[in-house]
């Protein structure tokens, strides 16, 4: 069989695969959710009394996680402005082209035929992306104070699955970002 028709074939199959994930993921919080919050009586999943520790903790951390995310907005809008990146070319191309470009970008493995111009352009928007990934930082200390204020198990389990996200999402950028400054050193031309 022929080693491009695999690949592409590998290719197609991961995204349906990430997709029943995310689905699966979605419907059992919808389901602890909606029994939780139909069933009769208290279980007392939602209720929590935090000590004096965690509500203090909680709310310095809720606190710093806002400053952080009002900082960064404050930051990017006197840095280069939105305009900048609304007048992109790559906001004219679908998501699937964006994806593609991104994807070539991270492998460092351009296809012969592609426009140089846009995998440039790609790149340094991963790069862009860095400097406003700290907004998810600020997502993430502001998750955990708020697991702290509430100490309820149920609180406590949606606030570490959103942290959860955030971090990887953070991670996920910043290593693309890193790919991105790799391609453009190996590609000077662009």
């Amino acid at each position: 069989m022929d080693e491009s028709v695999t690949r592409s074939n590998r290719a197609g199959r991961k995204p349906r695969h990430r997709i029943r994930w995310l689905l699966l993921l979605a419907g059992l919080c919808g389901a602890l959710t909606v029994g939780v919050a139909l069933g009769s009586e208290n279980t007392g999943v939602f209720d929590g009394d935090p000590p004096s520790w965690a509500t203090n903790l909680g709310g310095s951390l809720l606190l710093a996680g806002l400053v952080i995310e009002i900082v960064t907005l404050v930051w990017l809008v006197r840095r280069r402005g939105s305009r900048a990146d609304r007048t992109s070319t790559l906001w004219r191309l679908s998501w699937s082209r964006r994806w593609n470009l991104s994807r070539q970008v991270r492998r460092d493995d351009p296809v012969p035929d592609e426009d140089v111009v846009l995998l440039g352009e790609t790149a340094r928007a991963m790069i862009e992306q860095r400097r406003s990934s700290m907004i998810l930082v600020g997502v993430m200390i502001m998750s955990m104070g708020q697991a702290f204020l509430s100490f309820a198990p149920f609180f406590t389990v949606a606030f570490t699955l959103l942290v959860l996200l955030a971090l990887w999402l953070y991670a996920y950028t910043i290593c693309g970002s890193r790919r991105a400054e790799v391609f453009l050193r190996t590609h000077p031309d662009l």
